[in-house]
């Protein structure tokens, strides 16, 4: 859907929110090359979307990976995950 979109011109984020980074494998991304990713959004108030968002092979489609460090939280109120 997220690609269809794009296709059409709009520009679409994608949030990748699973530990293993599927999404962003998916779309050709080296996960373990990120250096920031959604967890540091979520967790750091000066982490903004529009620096971190990584382009895709897609015009106007974009996405912000996940990989392991989405695990340090599981369980866990989110900010405790320091």
């Amino acid at each position: 859907m997220a690609a269809s979109l794009a296709r059409q011109g709009t520009r679409v984020l994608i949030l990748d929110m699973d530990p293993q980074g599927d999404v962003g494998k998916s779309l050709g991304i080296d996960i373990h090359s990120v250096e920031k990713t959604v967890f540091d959004l979520l967790l750091y108030l000066e982490v903004r979307a529009e620096d971190i968002m990584i382009p895709t092979r897609y015009k106007n489609l974009f996405v912000i990976s996940a990989n392991k460090l989405l695990n340090r939280c599981a369980g866990k109120h989110f900010y405790s995950c320091r």
